[in-house]
């Protein structure tokens, strides 16, 4: 589980740091994450599943899905806000230039 984690870090990493004419270089490490990510859910799921009570487990499972959504989606929100902010920015900083 630590070394799919590692595998999936260290990819990133390579990712950011390859150059644009790179492509395939990026491909293949993008491939290589995707392969490492299930090695790292798999045990992660097992290991909620043997730790609470079947009962239990349907709201658990929904709680964890629902924490990594949430955040995922929280700072995609907060990014496209900026982004906006700073096009509105621009916008308005042409436009006033263009009335003078």
């Amino acid at each position: 589980m630590s070394i799919s984690l590692f595998v999936i870090g260290v990819t990133c990493v390579l990712c950011g740091l390859i150059g644009s004419s790179a492509f395939a270089a990026f491909v293949g490490l993008s491939f290589l994450m995707g392969a490492a990510a299930p090695l790292f859910n798999g045990p992660y799921m097992a290991m909620i599943q043997k730790s609470y009570d079947p009962e239990k487990l349907g709201r658990v499972l929904s709680f964890v899905t629902s924490i990594g959504r949430l955040a995922s989606g929280f700072y995609r929100r907060q990014f496209i806000f900026f982004c906006g902010i700073g096009m509105m920015k621009e916008i308005d900083s042409s436009w006033k230039g263009s009335l003078r």
